[in-house]
């Protein structure tokens, strides 16, 4: 029972991690500047895989905890225990070896795929910053710009102003 001792407390460990970088991300973006700090961008990125770790730990805490049943005995309303299905009885005997080293390896290459795609995704948008992924954001601040140019005849405002290009997380405030 020592798998289930320490995956529990890693399930709990990383949730709170990522909890943690949650409300650290809310309160160092609350006047929607984006921080510059290189501690609170590797914080982030323990952040983002967090929850991953969270989500390992709980799976293996479950897994192990419920052995050695696959379906753990339920009392009925007797108080008698009805149910028990053991791992060793849970294997299926129309399954050949074949057919499971298969489906194995088409769920892997997808999920592979998958992972690939994700990647280059997750690299294109971190290298291209916020205006890469919201061009919308970007045309929208040089309208911007330009408006308060004409109407004062001077530049945007000051650092940390509206319009200035700190104010990328405006959006969402």
């Amino acid at each position: 029972m020592e798998v289930t001792y320490w995956g529990f407390r890693m399930m709990i460990g990383f949730g709170g991690i990522a909890a943690f970088a949650a409300l650290l991300a809310l309160w160092v973006t609350r006047k929607g500047m984006v921080p510059q700090s290189r501690w609170i961008m590797r914080l982030a990125v323990f952040g983002i895989l967090a929850p991953f770790g969270a989500n390992a730990a709980g799976w293996i805490f479950t897994e192990m905890g419920r052995q050695p049943f696959v379906v753990a005995p339920n009392p009925d309303a007797s108080g008698v225990d009805q149910v028990f299905m053991f791992t060793a009885a849970a294997v299926s005997p129309g399954v050949s070896a074949a057919e499971l080293i298969t489906s194995l390896v088409v769920l892997a290459s997808i999920y592979a795929v998958l992972l690939v795609v994700e990647v280059r995704l997750l690299v294109k948008y971190a290298r291209g910053g916020v205006v890469s992924a919201m061009p919308e954001l970007a045309e929208a601040r040089s309208s911007e710009k330009k408006e308060k140019k004409d109407d004062d005849g001077g530049t945007p405002g000051a650092p940390g102003q509206p319009g200035d290009s700190d104010d990328v997380l405006a959006f969402a405030y």
